[in-house]
């Protein structure tokens, strides 16, 4: 809601331009005077007293419009949050499958390593024992 009504600024502005039709001297008398009237005109429309029923009133006439659409949009972030969590649990499921998935290819290596680690040492036994 504008702070001052159109009324009021053409009246500004129609004293403005009489204010520039006038000698510079007379100008910047009209000029304080104007920015005086203002002011106080500012101070007039911010002592606007309004009967609490109304604000009552428009109040729950402001929730009554919102709130539906706010419950709604937090039952969906709600449900996007339990879905985020489920993901995440998901992906951490994934996570320890891939660990133990490596972990058993490093145990394949190591007794592909020990295999041939023992041929090696019967290979050094045969040579030694002929």
């Amino acid at each position: 809601m504008p702070l001052f009504s159109s009324a009021f600024k053409q009246k500004v502005e129609q004293m403005d331009a009489e204010v520039m039709e006038r000698p510079p001297s007379s100008q910047n008398e009209e000029l304080r005077r104007l920015e005086v009237r203002q002011r106080e005109d500012a101070a007039a429309a911010e002592e606007v007293f309004v009967d609490k029923e109304t604000v009552a009133k428009l109040s729950e006439g402001l929730l009554a419009h919102y709130l539906p659409d706010l419950q709604k949009s937090q039952g969906t972030l709600h449900e996007l949050t339990q879905n985020q969590l489920i993901l995440l649990d998901t992906l951490d499921q994934e996570v320890t499958k891939f660990r133990e998935f490596n972990a058993l290819l490093d145990l394949n290596s190591l007794f592909t390593e020990a295999k041939v680690y023992h041929n090696k040492l019967v290979n050094i036994r045969k040579e030694m024992i002929t």
